[in-house]
């Protein structure tokens, strides 16, 4: 209850801090090559792992993040995406990022807050144990949903101990309960953190994962952020333009791969390796000239029924 008391107390504190979010995302096929070749809707040239794993979406950006209230401007500082040579991502933090000090948490059906107002309407919990940070301890509570058909998370928050801050959860729920069609399952993990001068806790890193289905095809992902750079600002600070909350900085689809090697706070996965290799290379060849003269004259071919084929010829003066 006093961690309910405090989240309240918190929640109409106005947001005034800016941040650089590393993020990375991926939506993956689960070892679905046999069934989508089987189904003609992949060739044998198709990029997979060695568990047949087919990425759909692999991408990598770091953000400057403006929050003020609940209001995100997002610059794009550097972006980058497997296979495309634009290299522009869509993991923006906005999109993504779960607020706990609200009541609600957003779905398609809003879920239920452990924490939030209604909270004993809809859990129970139980104290599975404790933990220091230095000096300072924090509980491990499991959550008892109430009804399991309810807008709830399962798992696990952690409190500390004599603020009752909301340090981290570790969270799920299944898609029937935040009425996400085609999602199974929906994982979060988020991490907190307290700055100096600051009234409330930001966030540190969060992970959100998921696993799904469409027409037999069995997928999963996730999209991780990573908080840097935490900069406190005026309290009456305002977003420079509220028009535009997503921008890209000049040049910022163009580092490289050292870069990219500096920046990262965990190691790309031998999967996810691969794939920006095989991916990139393809996508530089379909940009050569030889490999774009040989499309032009593919598509400068037709067939007539009954009439076999035709060929345009391109006369040049």
């Amino acid at each position: 209850r006093k961690a309910i008391d405090r989240r309240q107390q918190l929640e109409d504190k106005k947001d005034h801090y800016e941040a650089t979010v590393y993020t990375k995302g991926a939506i993956l096929a689960d070892k679905m090559y046999d069934k989508l070749l089987s189904k003609g809707w992949v060739d044998s040239t198709e990029v997979r792992d060695s568990a047949g794993n087919i990425v759909f979406y692999l991408a990598e950006s770091n953000n400057l993040i403006t929050k003020i209230g609940d209001q995100i401007h997002e610059y794009i500082i550097s972006s980058r995406r497997s296979g495309d040579s634009k290299g522009i991502s869509m993991n923006f933090v906005q999109f993504t990022r779960m607020d706990f000090y609200k009541s609600l948490i957003p779905f398609n059906k809003s879920l239920v807050n452990p924490i939030g107002d209604q909270a004993f309407m809809y859990y129970d919990y139980e104290l599975s144990g404790s933990y220091y940070e230095g000096n300072q301890k924090f509980y491990k509570i499991k959550l008892i949903p109430r009804r399991t058909a309810e807008p709830v998370f399962f798992g696990n928050i952690y409190i500390a101990d004599e603020t009752f801050d909301l340090k981290q959860v570790d969270l799920f729920t299944l898609g029937k309960n935040a009425a996400a069609e085609f999602i199974d399952t929906i994982h979060i993990k988020q991490a907190t953190r307290w700055i100096s001068g600051y009234e409330k806790q930001v966030p540190l890193n969060q992970t959100v994962s998921f696993t799904g289905g469409l027409l037999g095809i069995k997928v999963f992902g996730y999209f991780i952020g990573f908080y840097n750079n935490v900069n406190v600002l005026a309290k009456n600070a305002k977003l420079p333009d509220d028009r535009t909350l997503i921008e890209f900085a000049p040049g910022s689809t163009k580092k490289s791969e050292s870069y990219w090697d500096t920046l990262r706070p965990i190691s790309l996965t031998v999967a996810e390796k691969n794939d920006y290799q095989q991916r990139d290379s393809i996508a530089i060849l379909m940009e050569t000239k030889s490999y774009l003269d040989s499309i032009d004259r593919k598509h400068n071919k037709f067939k007539l029924k009954n009439y076999g084929s035709f060929k345009i010829r391109r006369h040049c003066s």
